[in-house]
């Protein structure tokens, strides 16, 4: 980009060596002399009652150094983000597979596996609840005593029914979303250790360090001043480590037991106890005139949110706020609700309810075009939201928005213009294997809110300090989990004191030592950290110049930051970081502050965004019309985030959501039967191996921000969405058939292949009207 020296070069990451040559201690590494490894108990049942819990036999066992229980746990025993529901260590009741029943701490983690089964626990099963429409029944067990709704949204506008009246196409189809795995590569872990000045300090794998001060202080009763969380480079967390995991089962061992204590789930553990994407149910009818406008939309969705809370009602809002798609829609009415079952648990994805509403939204919007005989991104761009548009649930698009320029510029690509040709190529080339081939090209537009949304503190804090040698630290609280957001940080900083990269030391994720930055979630570091980072940069700038200008004989203002020096406007005088940092008067440490901008007035329901990115995909499918499978051959993504930062991280973020997205598509899901999991391992749930990822084109769309820092917003989670209904579009346009239920696995390809009605140009809940 010109005019820059590092916003928007292709800046290797910060971590890159470190993570190369092994030397990146990660929290499964982390170890202490004198350290006691702790496993869980969980639940036998879905759902059951208490009777008893003996651990006379697991305390005798030679090795066992503590084994706890409820009665062991001082404060409130309950955590959760939104609502603490969930117990630390269950009391009287287990409402899923994963419930945390004991804890055991060993000194080896062999014993204290076997500690686990020497524990006797006497349950009373209960009613199972594992439908959740079943859960809406006035009969149904109540999981919780405020019953099954975790939480339920209605909102119109216009007149639903009139629009439908005028519509000279109505389609209506119910799509189901399955519950998906985070899939990261490291399991849950980490270690803590209790300091004799009564200092806990929880080093772990999670998405933000000072929430879970918080949780961890109030569910034991410990003062949350003596909590330190230090939260180092993670491998993987896509929303998945935003919940506690185990950090306050590592805070309780480590008080009662006094002694360093690791806890390392097995994947096992991690299927059956952590967090997953959400399965929802979404009914769409949408109408359209003859012309492409759209002019009426109804949508129902029901959530299934697991046992406890966490953050199930936040993603309602998100499926309600993005059920329109990026798509200006005068007549809606939109019903959602979110339920507890005994299904496992869900929480914060990649994507947060608008990947589930998009799949809909986006497959609708094909069924419409195909209906009309329209170019399917001529469909989209004839409806598309428009910096000035109310849209959704009551927004006006004020902030830079470009989903109209995504559509240009996947219309323009050769993969689309060209896509009569490329479709047909399918059958060309040698061997009969091939006449059994069948190629098709689907595209998909998306829209992702970025940041927490109306109503939640969404705020971003940064401190840039002057070292003695005149390189500087960087202080940032949000978590480096993979996206490279430390490395585009570095830059913004890099870009305002005009030094190079390696003067700059990052420190992150640590409550002792970095202010409250938020959580590392919500497509919103990049934006909100990288803002409040440019204007501590920039602090720290100011304050050089103040105490540079008396001993150069120059008024600050007069002075500028340049080559890791100070220097006068004519260029004659500088004082070198270093000097400046051997001047008296103390430390200089430059603050930065942000807060994401949140719409001025108030709405009747959801989370509603003011900042948004978008995404237009295009994908080419092959499907085997034999075995059924289906091979994605090339993706290309046009990512509107604003300026471009770094990218390589652009790049990076974009492949690995779109592979992601073809797992979504083709291959994963959580497979539960009665309330329990049958896929626990990596060999049975199934994710999309190296050989499975196309080739993938990532042109970024950028519409600078003014709010942002250099303009940049985020794109994390809006190269995720698109990617799912693509693949269910190009399926279509490939063999003619509608799948409007994932993953679309080969055998049931093959099944609709061989006749079976229900798939063929939709489901049997389907509708097309034409007026």
């Amino acid at each position: 980009m010109g005019g820059y020296k590092y916003i928007g070069k292709r800046i290797p990451r910060i971590d890159a060596r470190a993570k190369v040559d092994g030397s990146l201690r990660y929290p499964s590494d982390l170890s202490a002399e004198g350290m006691i490894w702790g496993r869980v108990l969980r639940s036998a049942h879905p759902h059951a009652r208490i009777l008893s819990i003996d651990t006379a036999e697991a305390e005798r066992l030679p090795g066992v150094v503590a084994v706890l229980t409820h009665k062991d746990v001082g404060g409130t025993n309950r955590f959760g983000i939104e609502r603490q529901d969930q117990p630390v260590l269950c009391e009287d009741r287990v409402r899923y597979v994963g419930d945390a029943v004991a804890l055991v701490g060993a000194e080896t983690k062999e014993i204290a596996e076997r500690a686990l089964d020497l524990i006797r626990v006497e349950y009373e099963p209960l009613t199972l609840l594992d439908d959740p429409r079943a859960a809406l029944e006035p009969g149904a067990v109540r999981l919780h005593e405020g019953g099954n709704v975790v939480h339920e949204l209605h909102f119109t506008r216009g007149d639903a029914a009139a629009g439908f009246a005028a519509a000279d196409l109505v389609v209506e189809r119910t799509y189901r979303t399955q519950m998906m795995d985070h899939a990261f590569l490291e399991c849950e872990a980490g270690l803590a250790r209790l300091g004799d000045d009564g200092v806990l300090t929880v080093e772990c794998c999670g998405q933000y360090a000072f929430r879970d001060v918080t949780q961890i202080a109030r569910a034991l009763d410990y003062p949350p001043e003596k909590i330190r969380m230090i939260e180092p480079y993670t491998g993987g967390a896509f929303g998945g480590k935003d919940e506690v995991t185990v950090q306050i089962h590592l805070a309780l061992l480590a008080l009662k037991t006094r002694r360093p204590c690791k806890i390392w789930l097995s994947r096992e553990e991690h299927f059956i106890s952590c967090t997953h994407r959400h399965p929802v149910e979404i009914r769409m009818k949408t109408g359209v005139a003859r012309d492409g406008k759209l002019v009426a939309h109804e949508v129902q969705a029901l959530q299934d949110g697991g046992a406890y809370a966490s953050l199930t009602g936040p993603v309602l809002c998100l499926v309600v706020e993005h059920c329109c798609g990026p798509y200006l829609v005068p007549n809606l009415r939109v019903d959602g609700w979110a339920v507890y079952t005994n299904n496992g648990m869900s929480g914060a994805y990649r994507g947060f309810g608008a990947t589930q509403a998009h799949v809909a939204m986006e497959s609708q919007m094909d069924l419409l075009a195909r209906g009309l005989g329209m170019d399917p991104l001529g469909l989209r761009a004839r409806n598309v939201i428009r910096k000035g548009d109310t849209f959704g649930i009551g927004q006006e698009m004020v902030m830079a928005f470009a989903v109209d320029k995504t559509i240009e510029r996947a219309m323009a690509h050769p993969l689309w213009r060209d896509r009569e040709r490329i479709r047909g190529a399918a059958g060309d080339g040698a061997g009969a294997a091939r006449r059994w081939k069948r190629r098709g090209i689907g595209v998909a537009t998306c829209f992702q809110g970025s940041g927490l949304g109306k109503g939640l503190p969404d705020y971003a804090a940064t401190t840039i300090e002057l070292a003695g040698d005149g390189s500087v630290n960087l202080f940032q609280g949000t978590i480096e989990i993979g996206q490279g957001s430390y490395t585009g940080l570095a830059q913004v900083a890099a870009e305002i004191l005009d030094i190079p990269i390696e003067r700059i030391t990052f420190i992150g994720g640590d409550t002792g030592r970095t202010l409250d930055s938020g959580t590392t979630t919500a497509s919103r570091v990049m934006y909100a950290a990288g803002e409040a980072t440019l204007r501590a940069a920039r602090d720290l700038v100011a304050k050089m110049k103040e105490r540079a200008a008396g001993p150069m004989g120059a008024p600050a203002e007069s002075l500028a930051a340049g080559g890791g020096a100070i220097v006068s406007g004519d260029g004659r005088r500088s004082m070198s970081f270093a000097e400046i940092a051997a001047l008296p008067g103390g430390p200089i440490r430059g603050e930065g502050w942000f807060h994401i901008p949140a719409a001025d007035r108030e709405f009747s329901m959801g989370l509603p965004h003011l900042v948004f990115c978008s995404n237009t995909q295009i994908v080419l499918v092959e499907v085997d019309t034999l075995t059924g499978e289906v091979a994605v051959l090339k993706a290309v993504a046009f990512p509107d985030c604003g300026t471009v930062i770094n990218p390589i991280n652009v790049e990076g973020q974009s492949e690995g959501g779109i592979v992601m997205g073809i797992g979504y598509a083709l291959y994963e899901e959580n497979v539960l039967e009665k309330g329990r999991f049958m896929n626990t391992g990596l060999s049975t749930y199934i994710v999309p191996s190296s050989w499975e990822a196309p080739e993938i084109e990532t042109i970024p769309v950028e519409e600078p921000e003014g709010t942002g820092p250099f303009g940049a917003r985020s794109v994390a989670e809006v190269v995720t969405t698109p990617t799912a209904p693509a693949i269910l579009n190009a399926i279509e346009d490939a063999i003619g058939i509608r799948f409007t239920e994932m993953p679309v696995t080969p055998e049931k390809i093959v099944a609709a292949l061989a006749g079976e009605s229900a798939y063929r140009r939709g489901d049997t809940e389907g509708t097309e009207e034409g007026h």
